[in-house]
């Protein structure tokens, strides 16, 4: 009754998410762009994205586990990767903003020279910065579960790290080289994929009743 319980008010809740984000996208649209509304924007559709994978989670015969073992606090690790990465992500989305404004103001200047008035801002280099604690966390917890986990958990964590080495490489390109508008959208969309992979292991990483070791 419980597990119930959670997978309809989990799907409620992420109905009312879907349809507030409708609105603020129309908000964002009729805005121009303005500053604030794309990251509140973007991090709704983050919970959203998590809810989704709670209520699919929850809603299956068999809630899967997957075993990180006993010696030492690799959920505790995960979750501060996860807090991390949605920390990441919502810089991003500022970054983000002022990439468009950039788009909007200066149309006549290559893209390739819009790092120049990046790093005259706080939030970009603090973003950049930060990157590399994620990477620092990232290949800590990925040399720790090498042979803690079953085969999809060990699946799992290889794409959380092949993620985090991806959005490292694009980064660094768009940071040298350009701020090319699809290496733009590969770089959110991984970030999305990155956090919804992370919560899903902090979900299966809590061993409970009926649980399947994966």
């Amino acid at each position: 009754m419980r597990k119930r319980k959670s997978v309809f008010f989990g799907s409620l809740f992420a109905l009312l998410l879907v349809l507030t984000n409708a609105v603020l996208g129309a908000i964002v649209v009729r805005s121009g762009l303005k500053p604030g509304v794309i990251t509140l924007h973007m991090a709704l559709a983050i919970i959203l994205l998590c809810v989704f994978v709670f209520v699919i989670y929850r809603g299956g015969d068999r809630v899967p586990f997957v075993n990180f073992g006993s010696k030492w606090p690799i959920r505790s690790l995960l979750v501060v990767l996860f807090i991390g990465c949605v920390a990441e992500g919502v810089m991003g989305s500022q970054v983000r903003e002022i990439t468009d404004e950039l788009a909007l103001k200066f149309k006549d200047i290559p893209r390739d020279e819009w790092h120049q008035t990046l790093e005259q801002k706080p939030i970009y280099l603090l973003h950049r910065s930060f990157s590399w604690a994620i990477l620092v966390l990232g290949v800590i917890l990925f040399s720790k579960t090498r042979k803690t986990t079953g085969d999809l958990g060990q699946l799992s964590l290889k794409v959380v790290f092949g993620i985090i080495l991806a959005q490292m490489f694009l980064g660094i390109l768009m940071s040298h080289v350009s701020v090319h508008p699809v290496v733009q959208v590969l770089h959110i969309g991984l970030s999305s994929i990155l956090i919804v992979a992370l919560f899903w292991l902090i979900l299966a990483g809590r061993k409970q009743e009926c649980t399947k070791l994966i």
